[in-house]
């Protein structure tokens, strides 16, 4: 739980506990249940520390809205459920829009971004190295 707190990825987190559980086999540390430790247990884990930190309202809905009250400037964009938009009434059903994005990636659009486009995949994650700015 402290290394999800630190916001270690799961292959960090997992090398961690392999040389500890090397350390373990050579003696060197005590043998104890998080030994027997794999992924899906790392990443209940992490579920439950996401729903402690992030979920501020038992209704979804209520508690997205408390969390962009409180962290403006991590989003650039938000559209509420069930809101005006151009005149129009988006309906219940409609899902809400919500664009986040870290100190970084605003300072590379505002830098980089200006009448041209700015794309980033945080699907291999991101870094500095990763950025596809075009025009």
């Amino acid at each position: 739980m402290e290394q999800l707190r630190l916001e270690l990825i799961m292959s960090q987190i997992m090398a961690k506990h392999r040389q500890h559980v090397k350390n373990i086999m050579l003696g060197t540390c005590e043998l104890n249940k998080d030994m027997f430790l794999i992924k899906q247990d790392v990443m209940v884990l992490s579920r439950k520390l996401a729903q402690k930190t992030y979920q501020l309202h038992k209704n979804n809905s209520k508690s997205v809205c408390m969390w962009v009250q409180q962290n403006t400037n991590s989003m650039f964009y938000y559209q509420e459920i069930g809101v005006e938009v151009d005149g129009g009434l988006i309906g219940q059903n409609m899902f809400f829009t919500l664009g986040i994005q870290t100190l970084w990636q605003r300072e590379m659009m505002i830098g980089h971004g200006h009448q041209g486009g700015f794309v980033i995949n945080v699907t291999f994650g991101t870094n500095e190295k990763k950025v596809i700015h075009y025009v």
